[in-house]
């Protein structure tokens, strides 16, 4: 989108995607990717010779009889509720990206997603056809079945827009929508995190009403527990990307407030009288608010500078070398999880590394951003020669 490129999403599901992978291709794919020996055959004894049976126990009355069903042999599909199921899965689909050749396509154990960009809408949907269609066939290929009315289609957008594209997969259109749920996710075509702020707040405002339940039952310690597993997880998911939004983080916190003074025993619905100050509340239970959650989970140390063009790769070495002791001693100290070191060098002339373009992802910045500093620091340079030349 910074590049004023087209873009739409295809959130992919998979019926059954644990209970459909073929074993014999499975093992085939494992035994190809190096996995031979004793390994392959645990595995092989593991997934071929199941058989399941099914147990009831029927009463009348005072009477009790236990029933079994016959025994079926299972020929497809990894170990229900397995550990090893869903690595087994992306084992089964790890040369997906061979046969999807357009689009940048992710799979997560069986969450499927293409993103896919183009210049104009009529290429990016032409795009898209070709993506659906190539997963498809690999989809075939691995005797896999893909839900068309159950996958997802987002194009993003700055505005809405009353046309969208018609992707076909299997004989069925995938639906469009503004906005779908992806790895915990709710993104929006605007690319803004509301629907995913009050989907938070929504399990915060439920946390309340559970320790309004254990209140006078547990103790202190147990209430503080259940605050981190209900509440702290959820808000602690996937900030990093969505805490960003500084209207995200404050409706969070507004939910957040009203969970701590639950928390604490004091009234947190709306009423005559001011509510307490909930910033002793999180001092007395030692939490961290949201907006200090987003900052622990990503803090940066940026240090700029402007050298001649011949030390411009030994400036960002010394400027890693001289804050490292800081982002180690900041780390102790607020007991973060991650600092992360971040030089911006351009030279005086606007000469800058290769590898700018992680730089442009750590921070984030864009092309245009680059644009602007590198100006900025040939212009400094240019005033800096004019008021030297007229001395």
């Amino acid at each position: 989108m910074e590049h004023r490129q087209k873009i739409l999403a295809i959130f992919y599901d998979v019926t059954n995607a644990f209970g459909t992978v073929c074993v014999p291709i499975l093992l085939r794919k494992f035994e190809m990717n190096g996995v031979r020996g004793v390994a392959l055959d645990w595995l092989r004894s593991s997934l071929t010779g199941r058989t399941p049976v099914v147990k009831m126990t029927q009463r009348v009355g005072k009477w009790e009889r236990i029933v079994h069903s016959s025994e079926v042999s299972v020929v497809r599909g990894t170990p229900q509720g397995g550990v090893l199921s869903p690595s087994l899965f992306v084992g089964g689909v790890c040369d997906m990206l061979l046969y999807v050749l357009i689009g940048f396509t992710v799979n997560y154990a069986d969450d499927t997603s293409s993103l896919i960009s183009a210049a104009d809408n009529e290429q990016l949907y032409q795009n898209a056809r070709l993506s659906a269609d190539m997963l498809q066939h690999f989809c075939e290929a691995n005797i896999l079945v893909l839900n068309a009315s159950k996958s997802v289609l987002v194009q993003f957008r700055g505005r809405k827009q009353n046309e969208f594209p018609q992707i076909n997969l299997a004989g069925q259109i995938i639906p469009c929508a503004e906005q779908a749920k992806f790895l915990g996710l709710h993104v929006r075509q605007d690319c803004k995190w509301d629907d995913h702020a009050q989907y938070v707040s929504g399990r915060l405002h439920t946390t309340v009403t559970m320790l309004n339940g254990l209140k006078g039952n547990v103790d202190e310690k147990s209430l503080i527990n259940v605050y981190y597993a209900h509440a702290n997880s959820i808000m602690s998911y996937g900030i990093v990307i969505w805490g960003a939004s500084d209207w995200a983080l404050r409706t969070v916190f507004v939910a957040q407030k009203r969970l701590i003074r639950a928390l604490a025993g004091e009234r947190y619905w709306k009423g005559l009288t001011p509510l307490c100050s909930a910033r002793p509340l999180f001092e007395r239970y030692n939490l961290l608010p949201v907006f200090s959650i987003y900052l622990f989970e990503a803090c940066l140390i940026i240090d700029i500078a402007v050298p001649l063009d011949a030390n411009v790769e030994r400036t960002v070495v010394e400027k890693k070398r001289k804050y490292q002791p800081l982002a180690v001693e900041l780390k102790e100290i607020y007991n973060l999880r991650k600092i992360t070191v971040v030089p911006v060098v351009i030279s005086t002339n606007g000469v800058v590394l290769k590898d700018w373009k992680k730089l442009m992802e750590t921070l984030p910045l864009t092309t245009n951003h680059l644009k602007l500093m590198q100006k900025a620091a040939v212009l400094g340079t240019a005033n800096i020669v004019r008021k030297t030349l007229a001395l």
